[in-house]
């Protein structure tokens, strides 16, 4: 809670993500000789309590200003965003000078959001029932949260016989036939028409929700998870629980850039900065899109080789002809290509090593679009994700030589 007069506005310090208080004292007695802020982790996977001098923020009108313009809030009273450190006010600048809201890049008649079904209404109303198994059709899939992760449609299936949240199996993207339809905790517990009848308020361009791609992620948020944001597209027909919150937008094209822009690094940033314990479906609306469109297409093109996995895709994937572009292709060689043209089982990424090539573009190409450099994307991974970044050392992942080497080459490139 914070208050000011026009004679005197608020000027204040804030430190975030604060785990013992003597860290308090530490920022103020440090003398800022040390270059490295310390993380939120260690690389020992412990809390780092450590003081820093940069981890001391100034909130000034001009920050409120600023974090009043990212959170679409009133300037005189803005949410306080929980900055780790001095240096991400530059990088809050940058992303409030060079960023459109994805409302209205799409058009705010031409999107529209929902959790569809009440997990526990649903089940009182004998709409669905918990009952793992799995449908024959799309039409009849009900997802929860971990069936998606990040430009991943088919995270994880539900065991056969399901005990507890653990009960779920990896999904394996190279062997799925090219109708796989993954197995699912909720059930229907009447017909398909029934369940639209119940979502009638929530229709768009005078057709079922439902019937749409939409752009879905896990609405419970855990800043201590990898990410915030386990965003991905799911095809028409399928419904979900309000553990998911998801957006609908007629242009395909558009779908696919939003989507991009959605799941990367820069958009997870923010919503941790947020400090939010949820992320709804009208969140969606004020994502930050960069304003440097020369790199749209190359996001829109990974981000469909990631999600369209399967037929269930097709119809989205043949309408993608001006992404086409034969020069396209990964840093490793693979190339992104066949866009608009009949879906095909190898068009998309399905190999592991690909699919982590894939995001890690997209989180420099989305970077490129604010301007943010390479330095600035360094900070945002190390001092943000560090359980992303623990998991990435495990795996023997160099995400930053990686991210190097894609923002060398994409700014050389040029699109």
């Amino acid at each position: 809670i914070f208050s000011g007069t026009r004679r005197c506005p608020p000027d204040f310090f804030h430190i975030g993500n604060l785990f013992i208080p003597s860290t308090v004292e530490s920022c103020f007695n440090d003398d800022g000789s040390s270059l490295e802020v310390p993380g939120i982790k260690t690389v020992d996977n412990n809390w780092d309590t450590r003081g820093h001098k940069n981890r001391i923020v100034r909130v000034d009108q001009k920050a409120l200003t600023l974090f009043a313009k990212l959170g679409n809030s009133k300037p005189a009273s803005p949410a306080l965003l929980n900055l780790h450190s001095e240096s991400f006010v530059s990088i809050l600048e940058r992303l409030a000078a060079n960023s459109v809201q994805l409302v209205d890049y799409v058009g705010a008649d031409d999107l529209v959001g929902s959790r569809m079904l009440n997990e526990a209404s649903s089940q009182d109303n004998k709409l669905i029932q918990k009952n793992s198994g799995k449908a024959k059709t799309f039409s009849k899939v009900i997802y929860s949260g971990p069936n998606i992760e990040a430009f991943n449609p088919l995270a994880q299936e539900t065991k056969a016989e399901y005990r507890s949240n653990r009960s779920y199996d990896r999904i394996d993207l190279e062997k799925i036939q090219d109708d796989f339809i993954p197995r699912t905790l909720f059930q229907l517990a009447c017909s398909v028409g029934e369940i639209e009848k119940s979502m009638a308020q929530t229709r768009f361009k005078d057709r079922p929700y439902s019937h749409f791609y939409r752009i879905a992620t896990r609405d419970m948020i855990h800043p201590t998870n990898e990410r915030c944001l386990f965003t991905a597209i799911v095809p028409p027909g399928l419904l979900h629980i309000d553990g998911i919150s998801s957006i609908a937008i007629g242009d395909h094209s558009k779908l696919a850039v939003c989507s991009g822009f959605c799941g990367s690094l820069i958009a997870d940033a923010f919503v941790r900065f947020q400090n939010s314990g949820h992320f709804h479906a009208d969140d969606f609306r004020s994502v930050s899109l960069g304003t440097d469109d020369r790199f749209y297409s190359s996001i829109a093109r990974r981000s469909l080789a990631l999600n369209c996995l399967t037929n269930a895709y097709a119809p989205l994937w043949e309408v993608s002809t001006p992404l086409e572009n034969g020069e396209d292709s990964l840093l490793g060689g693979r190339r992104l290509t066949g866009f608009g043209r009949a879906w095909n089982r190898d068009w998309p990424l399905r190999n592991q090593l690909e699919r982590t090539a894939a995001v890690v573009e997209i989180d420099v190409l989305v970077s490129l679009t604010f301007g943010i450099s390479v330095g600035e994307l360094f900070q945002i991974y190390d001092v943000m994700f560090p359980v992303l970044a623990k998991k990435d050392r495990d795996a023997k992942i160099n995400r930053k030589e990686m991210m190097a080497s894609a923002f060398e080459y994409f700014e050389r490139r040029g699109w």
